[in-house]
């Protein structure tokens, strides 16, 4: 793989519903979401994982205009004057923040990519860590 594919995501790369969220707004949850990404442990699906996870966390500050990867499942809804209601954790997930992936389309699909990790999960660090 070209080393040049390794990289983290930009403004331009996110999805079109964010197109309209200023740029210091973006530049902020770019910055989160590269913390939780390591390019040598992601590899080629490095972009795609900062791309996902950035889009996910955006959702869940509110930004964006598309329903359709709105904020979970939908528990119940009510057509009128208009109610929708969210589902919260998944019995399923193992902790808060499995539990807070799953309630965005975006965070949904970064969960599924990040278990297709075969390597473990690091976290990118400022100093590097020597190996013995």
């Amino acid at each position: 793989m070209a080393e040049s594919q390794q990289r983290y995501a930009t403004s331009a790369d996110l999805p079109g519903e964010f197109a309209s969220v200023d740029a210091a707004t973006v530049a902020l949850w770019l910055g989160i979401a590269e913390e939780q990404i390591g390019l040598v442990a992601w590899g080629e699906v490095a972009l795609r994982g900062h791309v996902l996870l950035t889009s996910h966390l955006l959702k869940m500050a509110g930004e964006g205009t598309s329903a359709a990867t709105g904020t979970g499942a939908v528990k119940s809804k009510r057509i009128g004057p208009v109610s929708v209601t969210y589902m919260g954790a998944s019995p399923a997930s193992s902790s808060a923040a499995e539990a807070d992936l799953g309630s965005t389309t975006y965070g949904q699909a970064f969960r599924d990519l990040r278990r297709t990790l075969s390597t473990p999960r690091v976290l990118r660090t400022s100093t590097p860590i020597p190996i013995q």
